[in-house]
């Protein structure tokens, strides 16, 4: 567990590596979401907490005490506390999930599509009906 030294260590690694993945993970479907609802929002919060609850559960029981294997006893709310978990995970994740958005980034204003052309065709329309109203 967290006081087993070089366990707890591979133990703090595995869980920052894996929070890490689900939030690049998550960060991505976030980049390709076209039209956010509230079920987008609560489905990308909801794999979220499900994680944070599975971790908590699993690190607060003994499990190593019926399966006999290591005890991870602690680790989880170890690492929560901990200011260079979320510093890993968070530059990580944004690390991991920076090419995609210089991607998309690109292929948006470079090489736009149809609805694209068409949503801003839209918006420069009404920008001159406001403008020829207020005259």
């Amino acid at each position: 567990g967290f006081h087993d030294g070089e366990d707890s260590s591979a133990d703090l690694v595995a869980l920052t590596v894996v929070h890490s993945c689900l939030l690049a993970q998550l960060l991505t479907i976030a980049l390709e979401i076209k039209s956010w609802t509230v079920l987008h929002v609560s489905s990308l919060l909801f794999s979220l907490g499900i994680f944070h609850v599975f971790s908590i559960v699993y690190t607060m029981s003994c499990v190593a005490c019926f399966s006999g294997l290591k005890s991870v006893y602690w680790v989880y709310p170890h690492a929560m506390s901990s200011l260079l978990h979320w510093c890993i995970v968070i530059l990580s994740s944004l690390t991991a999930v920076l090419p995609r958005f210089v991607y998309r980034c690109s292929q948006t204003s470079l090489w736009p599509s149809d609805v694209q052309l068409s949503v801003l065709r839209y918006r420069e329309q009404l920008k001159r009906q406001r403008l020829n109203s207020k005259v």
